[in-house]
């Protein structure tokens, strides 16, 4: 059954007898040899469970067995570390990739957010400047943000009110 089984590569499967050693494995063994230290502690300390450690070829592994309660011969297999660390580690670039781009997207819009509101608001303190001056350059009134296009109305009203003097005030005159 063992060798029936399409195990990836890197892959093992075993069964052991209650002492210890093999009666059957992929990739094989001859029968007889003696389980890994370390699959012969954890079945011992257990009947059904996992482990890290190394087979007795020293592939690093995580494994797991399962001891039978008629018998006492157990049954393990075992999965490269290498290869149970690989999902996990492809998901955390992924997530590492998504989180920059993120953070680049949330960048680039907060830039753009900013030079939609400062670039007018430039022009109108500049503007400004040169309120009552009759060669001031023309206020933009064209903005797409309110607040900016009613300052930009009332800068213009202020313009005209301090071009023109006499526009109905009242003035006094000290003597």
């Amino acid at each position: 059954l063992i060798d029936q089984q399409q195990l990836q590569p890197g892959w093992v499967s075993g069964l052991v007898d209650s002492e210890g050693r093999f009666i059957a494995r992929k990739p094989a063994r001859p029968p007889g040899d003696l389980a890994s230290k370390g699959f012969m502690t954890a079945v011992a300390a257990a009947d059904e469970g996992w482990y890290r450690g190394r087979t007795v070829e020293g592939l690093d592994t995580f494994t797991a067995h399962l001891k039978s309660d008629f018998s006492r011969w157990s049954v393990g297999l075992g999965i490269p570390a290498g290869e149970a660390y690989a999902a996990a580690s492809r998901a955390g670039w992924l997530m590492a990739i998504g989180f920059i781009m993120s953070l680049g997207l949330a960048f680039a819009f907060a830039y753009w957010m900013g030079r939609r509101i400062s670039s007018p608001i430039s022009s109108l303190a500049a503007a400004a400047r040169s309120l009552g001056e009759a060669s001031a350059p023309p206020l933009p009134t064209d903005s797409d943000i309110t607040e900016v296009a009613d300052l930009a109305s009332t800068l213009k009203e202020a313009a005209l009110a301090v071009r023109e003097p006499d526009n109905g005030a009242v003035r006094i005159e000290l003597a």
